[in-house]
């Protein structure tokens, strides 16, 4: 008697199984994950006469039917075992698969055939006492039998996964490391994300077993070079009783495929042609099986039974029958199998079998579709259900409509991934579907990116993970993870490395939760919050009955305005050529209807009792200068209107007064004109400038085609911000977001020591240029592909990239950099134009000299912790943490980084062409700004300096160091941060070649001292010498310390002998020299003045043997035992004197030792 299981993995399931056939029942999985129209079908056909079940599950399940509730049951006392009632050939399990009509089938399997494969599995591997099994199999999976029955026929444990942990690579690995499990199942797809977790705890598994689908010979290898385990390849269809045939996988089998093995236990495996004859070894055939493993066949289906159970020819025996499997293979020489692939358009997909007739058929019910075709595209991990859909006359419905119609009446793994519309199927010559001639789903698929704008680095993180794992060009905030092509085990790969690189735990459930980029952005946003404690109120219209108060940003400038008025530092100004016919009245009222919606661009500033205040002004008419230029000549016209631009560009604005928007337009001729658009920053920023662009193309449009304005109301204004803003972040919130920036930030250095063409002045000016700056695309991708790779966005390459050129240029190991953050994590304040934007520190460490993968994960880390605590104003926490202040340069960081990577709004008015002018705003905030974006997947920009500090070569020399850095950490990523070069190979060339190209015309002519007797030769008259009234000629110079010279050979100086030379300044002295140097030896000059111990360490280190002085107190620290003293004055000299006074042959050359200097030392 069936009865129904519609449990989640649990001890109950455990229980449930075994008292059902304790019994004398037979097992009905019924997985809650399912559908209802799902398992409605299982349970119309299964007739079970009881579900038992829970009462949390009991929504999942249709209505009707006997249920039994087992947390609703009395505890009772321990009962001895029922009799039991079961036969061998009873019915055990009813485990339903995908059916080709579209109805699932339920395989009836027998106890005989489960007996057999766990009686054959505990012999050919034996499990004991000590083992712990993990069970992660669906419990509609046949192997989740032997998950259970095989641990306990051993006395070994049973560990089961949590619900819905089958999925989580990262989580299993997790427990198996955790319990310490020693036996362990995968489907290859999943074996294969398991292998790229961290398995360091895992040593303990010594049973690995991997079926459902073929066992890739690269999977295998990656296995052994992974773990110490024993690899099992296992084979067998659910109608034969989970499997039929194994191997035992070999490490020395590298490269080589996988075989199926051999026949289990009581098996019979033919491989038989259409004609159910056997083919020889070698040729493909029907995998065929035969013997106990066999199910009855499938439940109220006959007709099937008998198509796939046929009568067994080959045994010799009565009654056996065989099941033709539909999976094509080959003996190999061995007497092995080797699997080959389907003959029928049966799939498997993660483990799950599945007839695509059924998925096509509930795809045809969709209203709108004529046809679709199934096929599965992609290996292992990667393969994806793909549909290919043929729309009805009235067109086909959305993807989400037509995954949300399957989901209802499907498991997820037969809903398909990818979905393409096509105007009709192939078609083979005989009219069915030609399946191979399906075009390929990469490119078609019905889900088109949209645009990217971030509202938040998580969510450029959250894209490219997805991009990496998909293998898309390009995805978006709005994209869907399962319309575009993904599923569960792809689900377990992006949450693995999104926990990886946002540093916290994230459930896999949170991207079934939230599929699209921005939802699972949000979520983990969310998270993270949540892990901190912080909960942020609702954002809503706030009352305008009393003083509204200024942002924590608004505030900052407000106070800055009020030290230096009217300083245009914060002046936004975006000016545009605009050529054909501008109507300048629709221009005027495009801006009126700006001013009525956005409450920021009526706003001024006032002082309340000390206190500044937010002042909303009702709506005006802007107003709009027009400056007809038309008469002058062209030329003439152009650089008057590039002045009045840059004139008007630098025009202060008056805060208390307002307004704080102004437009000019110039006219150059009736189809030419220069608009320029001014804001001031505190109601402003970039994403602001967007909103405006994007609002005035749609109200201009509609005004010129008299339509109404096709712009929703905005939820909320910016006021509303602030005043929200200002009623969360304080108390509690406020000190939690301090803590973690007080962590972060102390003991930083409050400035970075750039090397700058000029000192630093006291008082820092806003005056400024800009460089512009672009990288060949082969850089730009080359930066991509670092950042897929270490799942790291674009910014933190750039970031690390840029705080290594700036600890290698000023010699500081810890670098702080600002970075421009939108503050826009909020849907309500997206279409707002106002001051939202905010600073973060973003401080890196670079003292134990990392590498360069090493320095972008502590890069990764740090920004990603300030991305968490990004809510709390720049303003505000300058004010709190109260750095040391000065007027020459910013707090807490003077370098900005920028990188715009959101999608560039676009200015487009109709009858109108448009062109955006550059300008120079010849102002700066900080003492170095670099601004990026990605036009044309091209990384370009420009660099802002203070002209206080900087030359503008000096600053290109700068950017042309960042470009060769990034090269080098894009071509070598391990490399050491010290190590990555700043030169190009052209300036190398130049440092090390042509700037040191000194050799001479004639090649180096010997020693020093023949080079000086050449010179006596010439000129031996001319004085060589002098001191005071004393003058000695190069002739009679170079007579005496030949004389000297051959005193000293004759007490053995000669090449690499030193002679110390203990006389003051004097003719003497310079005669001992050159007679040291004539002599071949080499000099050590021992200055008479030095304190004698430093003369005797000198002697001592040395070596000296041959000690020249003049006798006196001078000599008398060199006088020692083992130092001969050859003394200029009395006997000696005059001995000398009588020497012959030719040059001398021989003695040292170019590779001699010509002097010893003695210098301080660090040691003492």
């Amino acid at each position: 008697m069936p009865v129904g299981i519609a449990l989640d993995r649990s001890p109950d399931m455990a229980i449930a199984l075994l008292a059902v056939l304790k019994a004398g029942g037979a097992c009905v999985p019924l997985d809650p994950e399912y559908p209802r129209e799902r398992l409605a079908l299982l349970l119309a056909d299964a007739g079970p006469a009881l579900v038992l079940t829970v009462r949390r599950l009991a929504a999942a399940l249709p209505e009707g039917g006997a249920r039994l509730f087992l947390d609703a049951l009395p505890e009772r006392e321990a009962a001895p075992a029922p009799c039991c009632r079961s036969r061998p050939a009873g019915l055990a399990v009813l485990l339903y698969t995908s059916g080709s009509t579209g109805r699932p089938k339920g395989v009836a399997l027998t106890h005989r055939g489960l007996v057999n494969r766990m009686l054959w599995a505990q012999r050919a591997y034996p499990l004991n006492g000590d083992d712990r099994v993990l069970q992660s199999a669906s419990f509609s999976f046949d192997f989740a039998l032997w998950e259970l029955f095989g641990p306990w026929l051993a006395g070994a444990r049973a560990v089961l996964a949590r619900p819905g942990g089958h999925r989580d690579s990262s989580y299993l690995a997790q427990l198996i490391g955790e319990r310490r499990l020693t036996v362990a199942h995968f489907v290859p797809s999943m074996l294969r994300l398991f292998l790229e977790e961290d398995l360091a705890h895992c040593d303990g598994l010594r049973l690995v077993f991997s079926g459902g689908e073929a066992l890739a010979a690269d999977l295998r290898d990656r296995f052994f070079a992974r773990l110490r385990a024993a690899l099992h390849n296992q084979y067998g269809p659910t109608e034969a009783s989970i499997d039929v045939t194994h191997r035992i996988c070999r490490r020395e089998d590298g490269g080589q495929p996988v075989p199926l093995g051999r026949p289990i236990d009581n098996t019979r495996i033919y491989l038989l042609d259409p004609a159910v004859h056997p083919v020889p070894p070698g040729v493909p055939g029907e995998l065929c099986v035969g013997g106990e493993n066999l199910a009855r066949g499938y439940l109220h289906r006959p007709d099937l039974t008998a198509e796939r159970f046929l009568p067994d020819p080959l045994s010799g025996l009565a009654g056996e029958r065989l099941y033709r499997t539909g999976d094509l293979a080959r003996h190999l020489p061995t007497g092995e199998i080797e699997f080959l692939g389907r003959i029928d358009h049966q799939i498997k997909v993660r483990g799950f079998r599945i007839e695509v007739e059924e998925v096509e058929r509930e795809i045809a019910r969709a209203s709108g579709v004529r046809e679709a075709a199934v096929a599965i595209r992609g290996d292992a991990a990667e393969a994806r259900l793909v549909a290919w859909v043929v729309p009805g006359p009235a067109g086909s419905p959305s993807v989400a409509e037509l995954r949300e119609a399957l989901r209802s009446r499907l498991p997820e793994f037969m809903v398909p991934n990818l979905w393409v519309t096509m105007p009709g199927l192939p078609r083979s010559p005989n009219g069915k579907i030609d399946r191979r001639a399906l075009p390929d789903a990469g490119a078609l698929h019905l889900v088109e990116a949209s645009p990217q704008t971030w509202r938040s680095p998580t969510e450029e993180l959250v894209a490219r993970v997805w991009e990496d794992v998909l293998g898309l060009a390009q995805v978006g905030p709005g994209d869907d993870f399962f319309a575009l092509g993904g599923h569960s085990l792809l689900a377990t790969r992006v949450i693995s490395r999104l926990r990886q690189a946002l540093g916290f735990d994230l459930p896999l459930r949170a991207l079934f939760e939230a599929p699209t980029v921005a939802q699972l952005a949000a979520a983990a946003e969310a998270a993270r919050r949540a892990g901190a404690g912080i909960d942020l109120p609702p954002l809503a219209p706030a009352p305008r009955d009393g003083d509204l108060p200024l942002s924590f940003a608004q505030q900052r400038l407000w106070f800055l305005d009020q030290l230096e008025p009217g300083n245009p530092a914060y002046n936004i100004p975006s000016a545009l050529r605009l050529t054909g016919d501008l109507r300048v009245d629709l221009l005027r009222a495009t801006l009126a209807a700006l001013v009525a919606r956005h409450e920021s661009l009526r706003t001024v500033f006032a002082s309340v009792r000390g206190t500044p205040v937010q002042v909303i002004r009702a709506p005006f008419h802007p107003a709009t200068g027009l400056v007809d230029l038309s008469s002058l000549p062209a030329a003439r016209g152009e650089q008057e209107a590039l002045w009045l631009v840059r004139h008007e560009a630098q025009r202060p604005f008056d805060l208390a007064r307002g307004p704080l928007l102004r437009c000019f337009v110039l006219r150059l001729a009736a189809q030419e004109h220069v608009a320029l658009l001014l804001l001031h920053h505190i109601v402003s920023d970039a994403w602001s400038t967007e909103v405006l662009v994007r609002e005035v193309a749609a109200l201009y449009g509609a005004l010129l085609a008299g339509k109404p304005a096709p712009l929703p109301p905005l939820p909320v204004q910016y006021a509303d911000f602030a005043v929200w803003q200002r009623s969360w972040l304080r108390g509690a919130a406020l000190d939690a977001e301090l803590g973690y920036w007080r962590a972060c930030l102390e003991g930083a250095p409050g400035l970075l020591e750039l090397p700058t063409d000029r000192p630093r002045p006291a008082v820092a000016s806003a005056h400024g240029r800009n460089r512009l700056l672009h990288w060949p695309e082969s850089l730009s991708g080359a930066l991509r592909a670092l950042a897929r790779r270490e799942g790291v966005t674009l910014f933190m390459v750039l970031l690390a990239g840029l705080s290594a050129l700036l600890a290698r240029l000023t010699g500081q190991d810890d670098v702080v950099v600002g970075a421009p953050i939108a503050n826009r994590r909020r849907r309500e304040v997206e279409g707002l134009i106002g001051f939202f934007v905010n600073s973060l520190a973003l401080r890196t460490s670079l003292g134990d000299d990392p590498g360069f993968i090493a320095l972008l994960r502590r890069v990764r880390e740090g920004t990603l912790g300030a991305y968490a605590h990004q809510d709390i104003p720049f303003e505000k926490l300058v004010e709190e943490l109260a750095p040391q202040r000065s007027l020459g340069h910013t707090p807490l960081f003077q370098v900005v980084l920028s990188l715009q990577n959101a999608a560039t709004a676009t200015l487009e008015l109709p009858g109108l062409s448009l062109r955006p002018l550059q300008l120079e705003p010849g102002t700066t905030k900080f003492d170095l700004t670099l601004n990026l974006a990605e036009p044309g997947g091209e990384i370009a920009g420009q660099i802002s300096y203070r002209t206080d500090l900087f030359d503008g070569a000096t600053v290109e020399r700068l950017i042309r160091h960042l470009q060769t850095l990034l090269e080098g950490a894009a071509g070598n990523p391990e490399e050491r941060v010290s190590a990555l070069p700043l030169a190009s190979a052209a300036q190398r060339q130049q440092c090390l070649v042509e700037w040191n190209a000194t050799a001479p015309g004639r090649p180096l002519a010997g020693c020093v001292h023949r080079l000086f007797e050449r010179e006596a030769a010439l000129h031996p008259e001319q004085p060589a010498v002098v001191l005071g009234d004393a003058v000695l000629t190069y002739g009679e110079l170079n007579r005496r310390a030949n004389r000297l010279a051959r005193h000293l050979r004759d007490l053995g100086v000669g090449p690499e002998r030193t002679v110390g030379i203990a006389l003051e300044t004097s003719p003497e002295m310079i005669i001992a020299l050159w007679g040291v140097l004539k002599a071949g030896g080499a000099y050590l000059g021992l200055d008479p003045k030095l304190p004698p111990d430093r003369l005797r360490f000198m002697l001592e280190d040395s070596g000296v043997r041959v000690v020249v002085t003049q006798g006196g107190a001078q000599s008398r620290p060199v006088h020692q035992e083992s130092v001969r003293v050859v003394s200029l004055e009395g006997e000696e000299a005059a001995a000398i004197s009588r020497r012959s006074a030719s040059d001398l042959e021989g003695g040292a050359t170019e590779e001699n030792l010509a002097y010893v200097i003695y210098t301080s030392g660090s040691t003492g």
